[in-house]
């Protein structure tokens, strides 16, 4: 009886290991899809990626509203100067599907149709443009997909949270894509303990190009089509200025 009862409770035990496992990287991991074409009129694109009410704002329990303030009005800065250049907005929110594993281990944040999934209420809103992604990386939804192709995106930039997760696994999307991504640190946010030099680092392993938002902020386009091509102002090599004021990471 109790060999029963230990096999019993062994099978349970690795079907747990084998749910949680499987889940983790169905969350975690970076999507893969078909390589975007060379386009006639390429465009740029701001993707704020997960600033929301109940990752940032006044219910968060991850980033607390008061400790988040910087960040916004940072992000707020980036968001105003690519509406000043006529670049595409598009906030990206994330979701979980409402069930008891969902409430328990997020407690009973991000859950699908409740208020705390919309966007962080001190974000500045330029656009209605926005995507709700139930993984890490933002290219699983198709209808982001869907948009950046329609509207010939070849080039995306990304703010938000978290640097070392959500934001980090969509720049490991579209690079698989085949787009040029930069990530603004400075407008990131990370609760791990992982250190500016360690996150830059594995940026740069993955193709993923940096820039402070003050070169975001002095960014030009070429004549003709809005911009076809987005440099930063006197230089085409983008460093990230590692003098920045604020840090990728936050304490609880």
């Amino acid at each position: 009886m109790l060999k029963k009862i230990g096999i019993t409770l062994g099978i349970l035990v690795l079907m747990i290991l084998i749910y949680g496992t499987t889940a983790y990287l169905w969350m975690y991991l970076p999507t893969s899809g078909s390589r975007i074409s060379d386009y006639k009129n390429p465009q740029a694109a701001l993707l704020v990626i997960d600033l929301q009410e109940d990752t940032s704002g006044p219910s968060s329990t991850f980033f607390p509203a008061d400790k988040t303030g910087p960040l916004i009005a940072r992000v707020n800065q980036v968001i105003e100067a690519a509406d000043d250049h006529q670049m595409p907005v598009i906030y990206i929110g994330q979701t979980l599907d409402d069930n008891a594993i969902n409430r328990a281990i997020s407690g009973g944040k991000m859950i699908e149709g409740q208020p705390g999934i919309r966007q962080d209420s001190r974000l500045k809103k330029v656009s209605s443009v926005c995507f709700l992604k139930k993984r890490s990386d933002a290219f699983s939804s198709p209808e982001l997909n869907k948009y950046l192709v329609d509207h010939q995106i070849n080039r995306i930039y990304l703010v938000g949270l978290d640097a070392v997760y959500c934001v980090y696994k969509t720049g490991q999307g579209g690079v698989n894509r085949g787009y040029a991504v930069t990530i603004i640190p400075d407008a990131t946010i990370t609760s791990t303990d992982k250190t500016r030099s360690d996150i830059l680092t594995m940026y740069k392993k993955h193709g993923i190009s940096t820039m402070s938002s003050s070169q975001f902020l002095s960014l030009k386009g070429t004549a003709g089509s809005r911009n076809q091509i987005i440099e930063p102002q006197g230089r085409k090599t983008m460093k990230v200025n590692l003098s920045m004021s604020e840090s990728f990471t936050i304490s609880r």
